[in-house]
């Protein structure tokens, strides 16, 4: 009895973890969007897309990834040069930072494929 209730907490425990969690639909559409509108080198349609799903370029810049590439190297790719300097100069891509990386959770990117 005790090695069953062992066995279902470690189960809970381990299913609780966010690398496990599944990604929701409505944020994976919205992350696929965003890597869409990165690739048509409108500027202004990706701004909208950003805006619309209430994003921020540093965020999308540093977590963003679009089929296994980060999105300013997938709108490179894609030869979407206004759009990819869009995302470095607003996405602080240039600038350095200094990061404390004892307090730092990981991996935390968001990786989409389409």
């Amino acid at each position: 009895m005790k090695c069953k209730m062992l066995l279902a907490g470690a189960a809970v425990v381990m299913l609780s973890t966010p690398a496990l969690a599944a990604m929701d639909s409505y944020v994976e559409s919205a992350l696929i969007e965003v890597c869409k509108a990165s690739i048509n080198n409108k500027p202004h349609q990706l701004n909208g897309k950003v805006k619309e799903h209430r994003l921020t370029y540093p965020v999308i810049a540093n977590k963003l990834m679009c089929n296994g590439q980060s999105v300013y190297h997938f709108a490179k790719d894609h030869n979407a040069d206004r759009t990819a300097a869009l995302i470095f100069t607003r996405g602080n891509l240039g600038t350095v930072t200094i990061e404390d990386l004892a307090q730092t959770a990981g991996d935390q990117r968001w990786y989409v494929s389409f």
